[in-house]
């Protein structure tokens, strides 16, 4: 089954909205039945930047084009000035902005890591790092092996999608809620006073941020009286927090859960257990994922949701499949 069949069968008899953006409610159904961007010409192995948002159009553009078996890089307008050279290391063959499909020149398709998705026949999507340590790496996933993860049934609660759409965490919320059933809205604004203002407007349970974006919530005043009502769980990763900023957001928040992230781009968001709710202290579980610390590095070898390889770097994976997250640990 496809991606947008799939979604289909777990959305029979359910009317409440996934997706809301500004002022409007969507459900599902409404993203289904939007067409999007025409993709007549986009065939399956096709590479192709989608540069949106969590908005419908961009939602069920990304949905069609993984039904199409195409291989997707969600990009945003923030990142345009890197927009050439991504569009050359993945091999770009279409750039879709704003429902316009534009073709690219034709790749000569020499990327081995591209072709062995090709070869099988699957969607793929890809993100790029940061970028902060060189030159940002392309990094590709399955969408089929993927997909697997959140066909397991589990929580969903009213979620504000604050990470990016070029983000792997963000995308991660995304298909989440989309297969759980759940509802995220679409924030306003990135600013500390637009998300207290969404998460008002729309009783949001689930925060998932940074913890500089949480020291600029705190540093702006507008926690003095805590989180609004609604808010039960904030989920904060991507970097290091400290335990200065945990511990005033616990204090200013006691009802509410503060649950420490783990992951990276090319082994996807691992699941997590803390020692307790105020420490940083984490271990790291779940089936087929094994961790291990070498010269105070954490490795991590994993069985599912790793990635397909770098489009323009050599694997970061050793002979025996163990990771090098380069995170220092005790």
């Amino acid at each position: 089954m496809g991606v947008l069949s799939t979604l289909e069968e777990i959305y029979k008899g359910h009317d409440a909205p996934f997706l809301v953006d500004g002022g409007k409610a969507i459900r599902f159904t409404d993203i289904a039945s939007t067409d999007g961007a025409d993709l007549a010409d986009i065939d399956s192995g096709d590479v192709v930047a989608l540069i949106g948002d969590y908005n419908p159009e961009s939602i069920a553009t990304l949905l069609h084009l993984l039904d199409r078996k195409a291989i997707v890089a969600p990009l945003t307008a923030a990142t345009r000035v890197d927009h050439s050279y991504f569009f050359d290391v993945a091999e770009v063959d279409f750039v879709i902005e704003d429902g316009v499909v534009h073709n690219r020149p034709r790749a000569d398709r020499a990327n081995p890591v591209l072709a062995s998705v090709r070869e099988k026949g699957h969607p793929g999507f890809f993100v790029f790092s940061s970028g902060t340590t060189g030159k940002p790496k392309g990094i590709l996933h399955d969408f089929k092996d993927t997909m697997v993860r959140y066909q397991v049934p589990r929580q969903s609660l009213r979620t504000i999608n604050f990470l990016f759409f070029d983000h792997l965490g963000g995308l991660n919320t995304l298909f989440h809620t989309l297969f759980n059933k759940g509802m995220i809205a679409r924030p306003s604004v990135r600013s500390p006073f637009a998300i207290i203002e969404d998460i008002r407007r729309h009783d949001i349970e689930l925060l998932p941020t940074t913890p500089t974006f949480l020291r600029m919530m705190l540093l702006s005043g507008l926690l003095k009286d805590g989180f609004p009502d609604s808010v039960k769980l904030v989920t904060y990763g991507a970097e290091r927090m400290d335990p200065t900023t945990l511990q005033e957001l616990i204090e200013l928040n006691p009802n509410v859960e503060f649950r420490q992230t783990y992951g990276s781009s090319e082994i996807g968001v691992l699941k997590i257990v803390s020692k307790a709710k105020d420490s940083l202290w984490m271990k790291i579980v779940g089936d087929g994922v094994e961790t291990k610390v070498v010269d105070c590095v954490l490795k991590i070898r994993s069985s599912a949701n790793r990635m397909i390889g770098y489009l323009n770097a050599p694997s970061p994976f050793d002979e025996d499949g163990w990771f090098d997250t380069k995170d220092v640990v005790e």
